[in-house]
């Protein structure tokens, strides 16, 4: 799949929108996505998606299980090329605006979100990549990107990715690395809940029928 092949449709709203080009179009020798291990990334189920996350909610990696039910997707998932190492697309900047303004956007790379799956997710933003309307052409790539909320981009140390990472390497400057994330099942943390109630409620009843003794 060729960088343009992935490209989003561009819709004909305004024509002095500028064009907001995401992902890699063609990386280079060093700048191949890796997996958690160090292994070059070469499933064909890969793929990556601009958006951004619903009002109030802040990505971390304690909240992972939350991620998907509070994703926006702009446009559609494009799949990485392991061959050339491309994937992204384009986007109009008063599309972008219109889906939600002000908002910050990101990148998310991933194989799943089966819970139940093995999971290699990366999610990387820049501090200037925010849903707006302006008439310039823009680049959002690993490179120009500063924070990675799970797994890593160039600039961010191993120590801080979120996730497992279990052999960093050296990124080049558009490379990524992916972290091995864990996604509770969602029946867990509600039946935690209601066994802790079961507790507090058997020991009320113990202390008002002690009172009562």
């Amino acid at each position: 799949m060729t960088y343009a092949s992935a490209a989003f449709a561009i819709l004909p709203v305004s024509a002095t929108a500028g064009i907001i080009s995401w992902g890699v179009p063609m990386q280079g020798a060093v700048d191949f996505d890796v997996f958690s291990d160090g292994m070059v990334i070469t499933s064909q189920g890969f793929g990556y998606e601009l958006g951004f996350f619903a009002a109030a909610f802040v990505p971390e990696p304690t909240n992972v299980s939350l991620w998907d039910a509070n994703w926006v997707r702009v446009g559609g998932r494009s799949s990485l090329d392991f061959i050339s190492g491309s994937y992204g697309g384009m986007v109009e900047s008063d599309v972008l605006a219109a889906a939600g303004s002000g908002r910050q956007v990101y990148v998310w790379g991933e194989d799943s979100r089966d819970p139940e799956e093995d999971l290699e997710w990366v999610l990387y933003t820049g501090d200037d990549w925010v849903a707006v309307d302006t008439d310039a052409d823009l680049t959002w790539d690993p490179a120009s990107a500063n924070r990675a909320i799970v797994g890593r981009i160039a600039t961010t140390d191993p120590s801080e990715a979120g996730g497992s990472i279990s052999r960093p390497v050296v990124l080049g400057a558009n490379a990524i690395q992916t972290a091995a994330v864990v996604v509770p099942e969602p029946g867990v943390p509600a039946l935690l809940m209601l066994g802790l109630s079961v507790c507090a409620l058997r020991r009320a009843r113990r202390s008002t029928q002690a009172g009562l003794r």
